[in-house]
Order: C-alpha cells, then sequence, then structure tokens
C-alpha cells in the first residue's frame, strides 16, 4: 500500500511538472511577435519646428489588435519612437500637442505651459518598415477631441 501511495505521488508531481511546462511554453509562444520598427522625423508648425511636445500615433481599427498606440515625447522639432514604442507600418491617427518650452514637471497638461496651438490631428499612412515621416501642423489647426485609452 505505501508503495502505491508512492508511485500516486511521484505520478501526481510527474503530470503536475509537464502541465507548468506546457503552460509555460504556450505563454511564452503567445507573445507579440510582429515585427515593429523606429520611426523618426520633424514636427514643425507653420514651417518652423516644434520645440517640445507630445506625438501620440493610434492604430486604425483596421490594424486591429496586432498594432498598439505609441506615445513619443519630442524635442526641437524632432522625434524618434523609443525601442518600447516602436510602429506597425500601415494606417493611424496622429496627435500632437506643440510647446513653445518644456513644462518642468513633464505634465503637458498643466494650462500654464505656453501651447503653440490645440491639439492637432491627422490620419497618416506610415511606411511598412518604418523609416521617416515628417508632421507640419498648419497655422489655424482645429481642436480635436482626444482619444481616450
Amino acid at each position: 500500500m505505501e508503495h502505491t501511495s508512492r508511485v500516486t505521488c511521484l505520478t501526481q508531481r510527474v503530470i503536475l511538472a509537464s502541465v507548468m511546462m506546457i503552460t509555460a511554453s504556450m505563454l511564452w509562444g503567445c507573445g507579440d511577435r510582429m515585427p515593429r520598427y523606429p520611426l523618426s522625423g520633424a514636427v514643425t508648425f507653420g514651417g518652423q519646428p516644434v520645440p517640445f511636445g507630445r506625438l501620440i500615433l493610434i492604430p486604425d481599427e483596421s490594424q486591429g489588435a496586432k498594432a498598439r498606440r505609441s506615445v513619443v515625447i519630442f524635442k526641437d522639432g524632432h522625434y524618434e519612437t523609443p525601442p518600447d514604442q516602436y510602429v506597425l507600418g500601415g494606417k493611424y491617427t496622429v496627435e500632437i500637442d506643440g510647446f513653445s518650452r518644456s513644462n518642468e514637471s513633464g505634465d503637458n497638461d498643466d494650462v500654464d505651459d505656453p501651447r503653440l496651438f490645440p491639439v492637432w490631428s491627422a490620419s497618416v499612412d506610415l511606411p511598412p518598415t518604418g523609416g521617416s515621416h515628417d508632421f507640419d501642423v498648419p497655422a489655424g489647426g482645429k481642436e480635436i477631441r482626444r482619444h481616450q485609452d
């Protein structure tokens, strides 16, 4: 009887270990493996570099769950996506906040910030392998309703 319970206990441990290994390999295999690419470029307002701001790339619904939102802080009229914000090519909506200087607190929604223009939005088609895309915010752009998370 004691031998049978040892075999049963050993069998249960082997089964539990096998289930844990299979589960771990399934979870590891389900990660996002879509190739994402760096994107960089200029951000201008009326042809002049925007000193400081935030650029948000929101994937078009046609991209589905494979694309994700990217948020990039830019300076001196130039942006570059950091590795954790790389993008897929395709259709996006871009939202740009532009300021005449950096807010010391880092909070771009502070009403005391010298905003150069209302939040500006446009539809863009990004290159399939990243690269460069410039944004020129036109003078007199209309404020848009922000996308919600």
